[in-house]
């Protein structure tokens, strides 16, 4: 995405148990920062599960400044999942239940079987410091990367729990004001939405279709990933610098 855009990510302080609740000032912010940027270049939002229902949440707010919105795997399927009774038992729930119920979450809910086995491979024979086999400036995104994405698994119980129980307020309010106003309460910003049909966190397959036909095809445009999870549908399967690009050239 860096050869086409700017690209820069939004990210609380994880070490503030608050912030991970606040979805109404983390938006604001956000909000507050495409209004300024919009004055000099196109800002296209993307947010991923959780951020999908916030990337969205900003178009509600503050479509005029948006060039465009991607949402992937929104967790905006979180009230028509059984995941409202699970987060209610982890709120819940003892140190030792918790870790057991996110084991449980992450190993059956979370992934998907090429990317467990991509996974597996890797722990067996690490193709990354290989340069016959992985190309040294990709090398050094993936040594970079690789521990940012680990550290998300290991975020502070108490901000999980406040993020979580943000969630569902958050989901409840954008979907009111998608089913209530459709494409227009996106004041005609174009929406893609990534979806793996392997999703069975976010049921992301069936939600992509159900926001298409709340806010139609003019407005909502859905690329789907076959066979990727909730964590897997930003991998080698998807070429996403070409996706975007395709989705823009219809506007």
């Amino acid at each position: 995405l860096s050869r086409d855009y700017d690209v820069l990510q939004w990210q609380p302080d994880r070490s503030n148990a608050d912030a991970g609740g606040d979805h109404a000032g983390l938006v604001s912010e956000i909000c507050a920062y495409v209004a300024r940027e919009s004055e000099r270049r196109d800002i296209f939002l993307m947010g991923e599960s959780f951020g999908g229902v916030q990337a969205l949440d900003v178009a509600l707010r503050a479509n005029e400044h948006l060039a465009g919105v991607i949402a992937v795997n929104p967790a905006t399927s979180f009230p028509r999942t059984d995941l409202p009774e699970i987060a209610e038992e982890m709120l819940a729930a003892p140190a030792w239940r918790f870790a057991l119920m996110s084991a449980w979450l992450f190993g059956t809910r979370v992934g998907d079987a090429q990317q467990t086995r991509t996974i597996l491979k890797t722990l067996v024979d690490n193709p990354i410091n290989d340069p016959e086999r992985t190309p040294p400036e990709l090398a050094e995104y993936l040594n970079a990367a690789i521990p940012a994405f680990v550290a998300g698994f290991s975020t502070p119980r108490d901000y999980f729990l406040q993020r979580l129980s943000s969630l569902g307020p958050a989901a409840e309010s954008v979907n009111a004001a998608l089913e209530a106003g459709g494409a227009a309460a996106l004041g005609g910003t174009p929406l893609l939405i990534v979806a793996g049909t392997a999703d069975r966190l976010a049921l992301s397959e069936s939600e992509s279709t159900r926001l298409r036909s709340l806010l139609g095809d003019d407005a909502c445009s859905v690329h789907l990933v076959e066979g990727a999870g909730h964590s897997g549908t930003l991998d080698d399967r998807i070429d996403l610098r070409q996706v975007v690009e395709d989705w823009r050239s219809k506007f």
